[in-house]
């Protein structure tokens, strides 16, 4: 089985939904501590590599970044991140695994 099977049935539907009830984490710490580290103006382009539900990018736009590309090989996590960010501005893509 190929590494990208195994994310695809492990975070299935209901493994996304699960995932997205762990963000124990105090999100206004996070979020300051996200822009502190990331110094950049807010008309950057910025990608997320392996955007999984949005949680980071969500702050990221509460922000007000606008220019954001999240990418994942996982269906069920963009269906909750443009779930998460609809009526915001983005590009939200699956990337396909390659097959060799």
């Amino acid at each position: 089985m190929k590494v990208a099977d195994v994310v695809q049935e492990y975070w299935n539907e209901s493994g996304a939904r699960l995932y997205d009830k762990l963000h124990y984490i105090d999100s206004d710490l996070l979020k300051h501590d996200l822009l502190q580290q990331l110094r950049l103006d807010r008309e950057s382009l910025i990608l997320d590599f392996c955007i999984g539900t949005g949680f980071l990018t969500s702050l990221l736009v509460e922000s007000g970044y606008q220019r954001i590309i999240g990418i994942d090989i996982n269906l069920q996590m963009l269906l909750r991140t443009k779930q998460r960010l609809i009526g915001h501005v983005g590009a939200w893509r699956r990337v396909e695994p390659s097959s060799g």
